[in-house]
């Protein structure tokens, strides 16, 4: 047998004998030759579909489709009601000669600790983390140390 027939035939899974490549199932034993992706063509499908919009949710960033709870108010409206209570908006108290990247820290930390429940370390885990928002450790304390939360009401 020569080397481009050896290629073509490989041993069956369960029962050892010589089967073409191309075999869908061992002619000796009728074992399916084909790997998970083939045999389960429906899952595949499905599974692609979760990846692609994972990565697509994850490449998206803030997401421009408000969500909405049982009483109809969406989540921006919550927001926006949030901040308008208060004496004077978390944004507002931001020097103007505060670097952006340290007013975006802020923003996130203040999304974080209203919306998620997270602690200080957390927060600032999330603001620094390499698989989270990116900021520089000084941007991330910048924001910790401005961001109005009561840190002893979260989890």
């Amino acid at each position: 047998m020569d080397k481009k027939e050896r290629n073509l035939i490989h041993n069956c899974k369960a029962c050892g004998k010589e089967v073409a490549k191309n075999a869908k199932s061992c002619p000796n034993c009728g074992k399916d030759q084909r790997n998970f992706f083939m045999r389960h063509k429906v899952i595949t499908f499905i599974l692609v579909i979760f990846v692609l919009s994972g990565i697509g949710s994850g490449m998206g960033g803030n997401s421009t489709t408000p969500t909405t709870d049982n009483s109809g108010t969406t989540e921006t409206a919550k927001i926006e009601a949030t901040e308008t209570k208060k004496d004077v908006p978390t944004e507002e108290k931001v020097e103007k000669d505060v670097p952006t990247e340290y007013k975006s820290a802020l923003k996130k930390a203040k999304t974080y600790s209203d919306t998620m429940s997270m602690s200080k370390n957390g927060v600032y885990d999330q603001l620094t983390s390499e698989y989270g928002e990116k900021f520089p450790q000084e941007a991330a304390q910048y924001a910790i140390d401005n961001v109005e939360a009561n840190w002893k009401k979260m989890h």
